[in-house]
């Protein structure tokens, strides 16, 4: 249970780049440097990086931040040692899957994130988060993308709405499910509002939003 790393020492994490992130001192066994420019200002920082984590989720909050909510995981391991992963704004690729799993976890056996990011065979970037249980993948509780059309959103999430051409205002309903989603999510106990850690400078990489529904 834990990090997928044998020494896993870290507390707050942030997913950028595909990979979970810790911020360390310079010096420190196995860290990585990173560098980079944020609004016209530039950062650097030392980071230990793990491709994913396991362990017991405690709770999941919703932290105001520069792009929304930051939806964040709690988890503890068997030492009750806790971990937040900050998987980014509510609306982003990591944010809306996990968002999306609640209800289909069940919180009282392990889970397993493991974030990703690659480019496909057309050049295309792909961004999101693999939710597994007992090596099961756990999927959204609100999508189903096997469906007959007009079924595919689940437990009352909206459906997207053509105008009178017969198009859709992707922006515009990705913008409403969120919201919708964000509501559900709080008002039903998946997860709850509040802060407890900031995302620093360099980790807004996660908070690319998300294209599709999950």
């Amino acid at each position: 249970m834990g990090l997928h790393t044998q020494e896993a020492t870290g507390r707050y994490l942030s997913v950028v780049a595909g990979k979970l992130r810790e911020k360390v001192e310079e010096g420190t066994p196995g860290a990585q440097k990173r560098e980079g420019e944020v609004a016209g200002t530039p950062f650097e920082k030392w980071e230990l990086i793990y491709p994913g984590i396991t362990g017991m989720v405690t709770k999941v909050t919703l932290q105001d931040g520069k792009f929304g909510k930051n939806v964040h995981v709690h988890f503890t391991d068997e030492n009750n040692e806790e971990f937040i992963v900050s998987l980014g704004a509510d609306n982003s690729r990591t944010g809306v899957p996990m968002l999306e799993a609640l209800p289909n976890l069940d919180l009282t056996k392990e889970v397993t994130l493991k974030p990703y990011k690659f480019t496909n065979d057309n050049g295309e970037n792909v961004e999101g988060m693999k939710i597994t249980q007992e090596g099961e993948k756990v999927y959204s509780a609100f999508f189903d993308p096997k469906a007959p059309e007009g079924e595919k959103q689940k437990l009352g999430m909206p459906a997207p709405q053509p105008n009178k051409k017969g198009e859709v205002n992707w922006k515009l309903y990705f913008a409403q499910r969120d919201e919708w989603l964000q509501e559900y999510v709080v008002e039903n106990g998946y997860a709850t509002e509040g802060e407890d850690y900031t995302p620093e400078q360099g980790d807004e990489e996660s908070n690319q939003p998300a294209e599709k529904p999950f």
